[in-house]
Order: C-alpha cells, then sequence, then structure tokens
C-alpha cells in the first residue's frame, strides 16, 4: 500500500495520499476514485466514451484525471490505473428530467457512432428463448386457485407481448443498436454545481437498451407517469434518440423478462410462499413495464405527425 501510495503522488502529483478504502482515495486535491484496468482496448473504450458524453453546462462524465504527463492512464504493475473525481452529492431526478434526457441522449449518440471492434457484452437475462412450452401448467396443479389463475393470465399476456416484440424485431432489424456503458442505478448520478456528473463503470459495454429498460421503470417507480414521460420528451430532444431509436427500446421494453422470473420459479418447484412473492413482484414490474410501452408508443406517434 505504501508503494501505491508514492506510486500514485509521483505519477498525479499529489502532496498527500490516504486511502479511505480499497477504492476512494483522500488526497490534496480532494477525493478520487481509483479503478484499475487489464483489458487495454476496454480501456480505451471507456476514455473515449467519457470524453465524448459531455454536454456543458448540464451534463459531465467522471472523465480519467490525467497525469503530470497528461495521460489518462497510468501501468501500475501488470494493469493500468485511472483515477477520477469521487463526489458525494446525489444528484435529483424530479423536476430535472431535462440533465437527465440529454445525458441518455449522449450516450446513445455516442453509441450508435461507436465502432465494434471493442467487446461487448450481452447480459445473460437479455437473451432468454421464448416458446409457447417456456413452463409447464401442470406444475400449477396443487397451487391455490388464485395462484393458478394469475400464472395462466400473465402467460397469455406474455405470449401476447412477445408476438408484439418478433413483429417489432423484424421491423427495426436495419437499425444500427447502441453500445452503451450499463446503467445500473440513478446513483451512479453525482451533482456539483448542478451539474450532472455521471459516474461510469469499468465493465465491458453492452448492445442495446437493456439496463436503460430496467433504469426507465425504476424511474417510473420512484417519479410517476409525468416524470417518465418529460424524461423520453427530453431523450427525443438530442440528436441521437430518434424514432428509430425509440422503436428499438420499444421492442426491448415489449419483451416479458418479468413473466420468465415468476416462471422459472415455478419450474424449478419453489415453495407456494417464494412463487407468491414472485407474482407480486411481477405484477408490479408488468404494469410498470405497460406504462413505458404505452408512454414510448405514444412519443413515437407524435414524432410521425411532425414528419407528416
Amino acid at each position: 500500500m505504501i508503494e501505491l501510495v508514492d506510486w500514485l503522488k509521483k505519477q498525479y502529483g499529489f502532496k498527500q495520499v490516504e486511502f479511505i478504502n480499497e477504492a476512494v482515495i483522500l488526497t490534496d486535491q480532494g477525493r478520487k476514485r481509483i479503478r484499475s484496468w487489464s483489458d487495454s482496448s476496454l480501456l480505451d473504450w471507456h476514455i473515449k466514451w467519457r470524453d465524448n458524453c459531455i454536454q456543458t453546462p448540464l451534463v459531465l462524465c467522471d472523465r480519467m484525471i490525467r497525469t503530470k504527463e497528461e495521460e489518462a492512464s497510468a501501468k501500475w504493475r501488470d494493469q493500468w490505473i485511472t483515477l477520477h473525481d469521487e463526489l458525494e452529492e446525489p444528484y435529483p431526478q424530479l423536476g430535472h428530467e431535462q440533465a437527465w434526457g440529454v445525458l441518455f441522449g449522449l450516450m446513445i449518440t455516442n453509441g450508435i457512432q461507436t465502432k465494434g471492434e471493442q467487446a461487448v457484452r450481452s447480459p445473460a437475462d437479455q437473451k432468454v428463448e421464448w416458446k409457447d412450452d417456456h413452463w409447464n401448467p401442470i406444475l400449477l396443479n396443487g397451487l391455490r386457485q388464485d395462484i393458478q389463475t394469475h400464472m395462466r393470465k400473465y402467460h397469455k399476456e406474455a405470449l401476447e407481448r412477445i408476438k408484439k416484440a418478433k413483429a417489432l424485431s423484424v421491423k427495426v432489424s436495419h437499425i444500427k443498436k447502441p453500445v452503451l456503458d450499463p446503467i445500473h442505478t440513478a446513483k451512479q448520478a453525482r451533482c456539483i454545481y448542478d451539474v450532472l456528473i455521471w459516474q461510469g463503470t469499468n465493465e465491458e459495454p453492452e448492445l442495446g437498451y437493456h439496463s436503460l429498460r430496467s433504469f426507465l421503470l425504476q424511474w417510473h417507480k420512484e417519479n410517476g407517469t409525468n416524470s417518465l414521460r418529460d424524461l423520453i420528451h427530453s431523450m427525443g430532444q438530442t440528436e441521437g434518440f430518434t424514432k428509430d431509436q425509440a422503436l428499438l427500446l420499444l421492442q426491448e421494453c415489449l419483451e416479458p423478462y418479468e413473466w420468465a422470473s415468476a416462471a422459472n420459479a415455478l419450474m424449478s418447484n419453489r415453495s407456494e410462499r417464494e412463487i407468491e412473492e414472485k407474482l407480486t413482484q411481477m405484477t408490479l414490474e408488468w404494469d410498470a413495464a405497460k406504462h413505458l410501452v404505452v408512454i414510448l408508443a405514444r412519443w413515437i406517434d407524435e414524432q410521425k405527425k411532425v414528419v407528416t
């Protein structure tokens, strides 16, 4: 640890370095987060991503702090080290939909322009093989009647959503999906002087809208329908979030991921209580997904009217 402290002082010109934990240090220039990278191509992607997803004075990313030699990273033993400003104040959501929309629009714009040579992951739960026999209705036997009714009802609706998603996927198959840094939580957004500072990851980027879909569902849960509508409208004012990209997001939102969780609980022979808990969770997520689909579809229809 002492060796790393001396190395950080030498590379970045700090006079004081104190480890708060293994990932955060306190220096004479403020709190900094340390990220380590073993893959140089992944590091290069994240450097460019952070440098490009910026629109002053509304949105910035936690760019790599440059070394004394003006480098975005420095080699430490068998890996690369980057430093980032570590901010503590969260960025507000309700009433600040414009800045959030600009952020996601920038991500999408940059993600469409990104070339395909970097590693791109597909989240494990993003690739689900939907089939009519995805679950076995016989397993419902012995469960309470209300649980059986719920499972059959949502299975029927899930098949309808699958049908619509597949039809839309054919329509949008020619549209380039964006490559995005995974979006996990609104807590990644920090605030300084009323500016949104987005804290990126050091993970492999993902192709498409899976994590943004999850984020928007959580946004609806925390902030309501009107705020979600304002957020999508703000995204639509950016260069990146076009009608075509909205169709890609819509197709992702139609996929009945919530159903898979409840069906898998049943297929895994979980207890009746566990299945009931999954059903309750699924119902909330299902309703939120329907709200998101309606809002997106209306926004897309509005764009058609503008064009015509």
